[in-house]
């Protein structure tokens, strides 16, 4: 198995701890993902929806919020996507930034159905 010895960029991070080290096997570029013309798209989208899902969830939790570009970077981590240069990271910044009202409704929906409370799972 290939390990990966390139930094990963996180530009939501002071430019002295942009680029972190990362020690996982190479991770796939958000570039190289799947498009809405590839027979992979619909499952692609719904994982981005799901982890935008999951991070809102979390950050309500906890009482904050995240701009457009720490949610991206958020949902790069739990993808396993590379989004070490700007290109990349703006490939994936307009997806997230396209489904991200999608995965507020589905918040909405749960917190509805569940009645306020969300059950916090640990890792």
């Amino acid at each position: 198995m290939k390990w990966c010895t390139e930094r990963i960029y996180r530009p939501s991070l002071p430019r002295s701890r942009a680029s972190i080290p990362t020690c996982s096997p190479c991770l796939m570029r958000a570039s190289e993902a799947p498009t809405i013309i590839d027979p992979g798209w619909n499952q692609y989208r719904s994982r981005v929806i799901a982890a935008i899902t999951d991070v809102e969830m979390l950050m309500q939790q906890l009482g904050k919020g995240l701009d457009c570009d720490g949610l991206t970077a958020e949902v790069a981590q739990r993808l396993g996507l590379r989004v070490d240069t700007q290109p990349d990271f703006d490939v994936l910044s307009v997806l997230v930034r396209a489904v991200r009202p999608i995965g507020r409704e589905a918040l909405r929906a749960t917190r509805e159905d569940q009645g306020g409370q969300f059950s916090l799972l640990l890792l």
